[in-house]
């Protein structure tokens, strides 16, 4: 959005149409003048739409869902490529093509009125009420949620791979995740606050992290927003998909199981061709996120 708008030559006002439950990542974006919002079908949405009288529709999602919407606009459209059939190569038979970033997919969305990539990355727009103080500085944030099963680690791992972390620990997460925080929290000293805040009170305990450690979800692309420096735990999906952290903290480091091919199991971690009790973000080592975590925060070069 920020490509676009300050990119775009001559007059431009953008429009984001999106599910409300999700609306909540760009309500305080700048360059968004306004964003439609629908709960259960497009259609919600069309009359308003029409009264706009949008000229130009990028597609960011590639679906039926995207394409009725298209259809009843009617306007000059372009359309990001999911590279669907590459990724499915990649996880079924281990063929691997070009599959590319997501974030430089969807700029390619409007590659025809010459958006350029800015290097500056991704972006997360805190709004007034969304500070939240943790009342500790140097402390570690520990995203804990994932949608599906193979991007979650269980209570054990994540207590064995946490409990030697030498820095204070911030366990977030939302309410599906309270009771695994709850049982971390027996076992390692942290402040747990999943199922307390809202996404933008996340996002601002992440900004004052000092490193982020999550697994492939929405809070590590927040994280990668704020350009902290990331640890992330990568399972049943994997960085090769065009999901990894976009632009984070120089010190970054993206870390997969052991002893496991760098093949996907699935491309929205929801199959593990191993098993579920043999799973691929079980198969993370401590050593490896420790190793990460001192390589970023206490490997200094002496001076001279």
């Amino acid at each position: 959005m920020r490509q676009l708008k300050l990119q775009w030559e001559g007059e431009l006002e953008i429009h984001y149409l999106i599910k409300e439950k999700y609306a909540v990542v760009l309500n305080n974006n700048p360059h968004i003048a306004r964003i439609h919002t629908f709960n259960s079908s497009v259609a919600e949405c069309y009359a308003d739409l029409n009264s706009v009288g949008i000229d130009y529709i990028l597609d960011l999602q590639s679906n039926l869902r995207s394409a009725l919407v298209k259809k009843r606009l009617k306007a000059l459209s372009f359309t990001v490529k999911k590279r669907n059939f590459a990724k499915y190569l990649w996880i079924k038979w281990g063929v691997k093509s070009s599959i590319g970033h997501i974030v430089e997919r969807y700029r390619e969305t409007a590659s025809a009125f010459n958006i350029q990539e800015d290097g500056k990355g991704l972006e997360f727009h805190l709004g007034q009420n969304d500070h939240y103080d943790v009342g500790q500085d140097a402390f570690v944030s520990v995203v804990l949620g994932a949608t599906h099963l193979g991007k979650k680690a269980d209570a054990e791992h994540w207590t064995e791979w946490l409990k030697k972390v030498p820095l204070p620990l911030v366990l977030l997460g939302g309410a599906s995740e309270q009771s695994l925080a709850q049982e971390i929290s027996k076992s390692v000293a942290c402040l747990n606050l999943c199922g307390q805040l809202t996404i933008g009170q996340s996002a601002s305990v992440i900004e004052q992290s000092k490193v982020v450690i999550a697994g492939d979800t929405g809070l590590m692309h927040i994280a990668a927003a704020f350009h902290k420096n990331i640890i992330s735990l990568w399972g049943c999906t994997r960085p090769s998909l065009g999901m990894s952290p976009w632009l984070p903290g120089e010190k970054s480091v993206t870390i997969e199981p052991l002893n496991r091919k760098n093949q996907p199991c699935s491309k929205l971690g929801n199959h593990c061709k191993y098993g579920w009790e043999k799973k691929c973000m079980h198969q993370i080592t401590s050593t490896q996120i420790l190793d990460a975590l001192t390589a970023m925060v206490f490997d200094h070069q002496t001076e001279p």
